[in-house]
């Protein structure tokens, strides 16, 4: 089992289905966005492009995955809301919380939580709480993404750095739901 993560860039030079796809087939685990290059308005496009993927599926497309052995389209989804719902708390947490400790969580484990939860309700889910978190990201100040926290596993962290990660993260889930859909 590989505990390595490969952590690619999306900027100018790599913003294009053909070079994203090729990350991938090369191992890519989780793509951070250059947001020195890119508006929350660019980024809110990868919220839309999974609404507009799943959308019209029907609960047995949602069961659908991008290759053996993989999570389906609903699993995705169900990971994608969580993953929103874990990280803009930390993100508020540092925010409201000075010397914040953040706490690991295993995604598998949450994952079978909700085990029950519909890709429809899924997507609703990751929908409403990514426009929630970009809408805040968007009026923090340089001094709040500034913001330190610590992580057990990663070390000091900032708000700005778990903005990339969530921004990568649905990038890179995104494009195994384009996968799916096609």
């Amino acid at each position: 089992m590989r505990h390595t993560k490969i952590i690619a860039t999306i900027g100018p030079s790599s913003d294009s289905d053909e070079t994203i796809g090729a990350l991938i087939a090369a191992g890519t685990d989780v793509f951070r966005l250059n947001f020195s290059h890119g508006t929350h308005e660019t980024h809110a496009a990868s919220i839309e492009r999974i609404r507009a993927a799943a959308g019209s599926w029907s609960p047995e497309q949602f069961e659908r995955s991008y290759a053996p052995g993989k999570w389906s389209a609903r699993q995705i989804l169900i990971h994608l809301a969580q993953t929103e719902l874990a990280l803009g708390n930390r993100a508020r947490m540092a925010l409201a919380t000075p010397n914040y400790v953040a706490q690991s969580f295993d995604q598998d484990q949450w994952i079978a939580r909700d085990r029950a939860l519909s890709g429809k309700d899924a997507l609703d889910a990751f929908v409403a709480m990514a426009t929630m978190n970009r809408t805040m990201f968007e009026g923090l100040s340089a001094a709040d993404r500034a913001v330190a926290l610590q992580h057990p596993e990663y070390g000091a962290l900032t708000v700005d750095w778990i903005i990339h990660q969530m921004a990568g993260h649905q990038i890179h889930h995104l494009e195994q739901l384009e996968q799916i859909s096609a």
